[in-house]
């Protein structure tokens, strides 16, 4: 369980533009997580309320803009999740670089508790389902959209994911088939559409822990391949 201050406020960074380069996170005048690369990211963070979060990605940098600047505001005690998504400058979609949160939970006692976003620029709407469950975990999820967080039980932590390539042809879609979750048991994952399904760096989804670290410091993450690849209709 994880004991909350009153005058702090918890967040977890998410790396999740292909076009960002390094990303610095900055809790006042410090930095509190420093070049961490695409498709990576932060344990949860303790920032003292009131202060200023600021992300800062250096990658495609120029003398003109020096890299894009996103300030957070967040509220005290509350656990959050930022997701940067989203392309600078020169970027191969020209979808905004931005910073999408969510707030999750305290703690999780048992089973999972799911967070999907959408974070592939090129990328159609995202589905996904469950076993288990009659309606759809995500319905028609749009880029920069978080579906609703959904608690999944030690006996249902099989997920399918279906993503459309293109939303003129909904029949050409991207599928993941039973991805188990089991592994995240008593913990919070983000699972994102990350990459491009038309390009590179190659689509995929990651899952990001908010309980473990590993020797950098950094939050352990899983990268989950299609499968299969890319189903025409």
């Amino acid at each position: 369980l994880v004991t909350l201050d009153a005058g702090t406020a918890y967040l977890q960074a998410i790396h999740n533009s292909d076009s960002a380069g390094d990303v610095d996170v900055y809790i006042g005048d410090d930095v509190a997580a420093s070049a961490f690369t695409f498709q990576t990211a932060t344990p949860f963070l303790n920032v003292p309320i009131p202060v200023d979060v600021e992300v800062t990605a250096t990658g495609m940098m120029d003398d003109v803009t020096g890299g894009a600047y996103l300030d957070l505001a967040l509220t005290a005690s509350a656990r959050t999740v930022a997701v940067a998504a989203g392309d600078l400058p020169f970027g191969t979609t020209g979808t905004s670089f931005q910073l999408f949160t969510q707030e999750v939970t305290s703690s999780v006692a048992s089973g999972v508790e799911l967070k999907v976003f959408h974070g592939s620029t090129d990328a159609g709407p995202v589905d996904v389902q469950t076993g288990g469950m009659s309606a759809d975990i995500a319905d028609n999820l749009m880029f920069g959209m978080f579906a609703d967080v959904v608690p999944l039980t030690d006996m249902l932590t099989m997920v399918d994911v279906e993503v459309v390539v293109d939303p003129d042809d909904v029949a050409n879609v991207v599928q993941f088939s039973d991805i188990d979750l089991s592994g995240f048991a008593g913990t919070a994952v983000t699972v994102c559409a990350s990459g491009l399904v038309g390009g590179s760096p190659d689509f995929g989804l990651l899952a990001v822990s908010d309980a473990d670290t590993n020797d950098d410091g950094l939050a352990e993450v899983v990268l989950i391949a299609p499968n299969p690849a890319v189903v025409a209709n």
